[in-house]
């Protein structure tokens, strides 16, 4: 299983629009102006995550929309996704503050010559 965390979009300061969801259905018609149909209970956990200033957790096999998500709610709040190329065996540090495009590259290759699940994310 991979996943993906997606950072608040108050970690990012500037003046732009700041994007505070009056309730989860406001989170549900922000996604689904951007094409994105969340179910209630993903409207519901996005919508805590962005009144609670916290990140969200998403965890899924490939391609049940983690991602798809992630742009969503980037396009919602008018910021940029900054994509993560994830593997097995990174460690927050090292994705965070040990930014190596070289070095991931060089582990998705040797993942999927192993034919393990290796996702750009």
């Amino acid at each position: 299983m991979t996943g993906i965390v997606v950072l608040p979009p108050w970690r990012i300061v500037d003046t732009l629009r700041v994007f505070q969801p009056e309730d989860p259905a406001a989170v549900a018609r922000a996604l689904e102006a951007q094409k994105y149909l969340p179910s209630p209970e993903l409207a519901s956990s996005v919508s805590t995550a962005l009144t609670l200033h916290k990140p969200l957790l998403l965890e899924g096999e490939p391609g049940v929309g983690k991602t798809t998500l992630a742009a969503a709610l980037a396009a919602a709040t008018e910021r940029s996704l900054i994509r993560l190329q994830c593997y097995q065996g990174i460690s927050a540090s090292q994705a965070l503050y040990e930014w190596n495009f070289r070095r991931q590259l060089l582990a998705l290759r040797a993942a999927e010559a192993r034919g393990a699940d290796a996702q750009v994310i």
